[in-house]
């Protein structure tokens, strides 16, 4: 209908249907009454662990509103000091929202993390991509791309060649001998040891 009254609330209930040919989505729904003037939170909690003793506990730190908010708080707090490390101010306001935040924002949790971006929604670490990836991220989070560099060093093999993609934990994915992978490695290491000033990195051990 339109937004003063959408067709979704006077629906009873959700579809419940899945099926692995329909669109990836997750939906929640609670129904209660608001009177006049009135407000209510209401809180979802989303999350995974180990086990379920790791699960049960997890779910027993958010049993009251307060954790929850201050936990937001923390992290606010985080992707505030991460969007905010570098900031630009250019007569295109444009190029200015994206610049400071959402192009880092997207890079960290989408591409980084999640590693679910344009053209690898399949979950996997690419040798090259998410060391391009994290050299965004060398002012803002120089600890996580150190510690990313030194894990795509443990990538290769013993010829020369490096694994293109793999999934964590257990490390599976393909070997391939695409050229530009072997580019990347000493491009990054190079760029983080010249922002960062840290050549430290430069003396670790990491067996491939």
């Amino acid at each position: 209908r339109n937004l003063s009254m959408p067709s979704a609330l006077g629906r009873k209930k959700l579809s419940g249907r899945t099926g692995a040919v329909m669109d990836p989505c997750g939906a929640l729904q609670v129904k209660f009454e608001l009177a006049d003037s009135e407000r209510k939170e209401v809180i979802f909690m989303i999350g995974n662990e180990r086990n379920l003793p790791e699960a049960k506990k997890l779910i027993a730190a958010f049993t009251d509103p307060i954790s929850v908010s201050q936990s937001l708080e923390r992290i606010l707090d985080y992707w505030k000091n991460v969007n905010e490390t570098i900031t630009i101010k250019t007569p295109d306001k444009a190029l200015d929202l994206l610049a400071n935040g959402w192009l880092t924002y997207q890079t960290l949790s989408c591409r980084f993390l999640a590693r679910s971006g344009f053209y690898q929604s399949g979950g996997a670490f690419g040798f090259r991509d998410q060391l391009q990836d994290v050299l965004a991220l060398l002012h803002s989070q120089p600890e996580m791309a150190r510690a990313h560099i030194l894990l795509c060093a443990s990538r290769q093999f013993t010829e020369g060649d490096v694994q293109h993609w793999w999934h964590p934990p257990e490390g599976r994915g393909v070997r391939t001998r695409c050229s530009d992978d072997l580019l990347w490695l000493p491009y990054a290491v190079a760029d983080y040891v010249k922002v960062t000033g840290d050549e430290t990195i430069l003396m670790e051990n990491v067996s491939f």
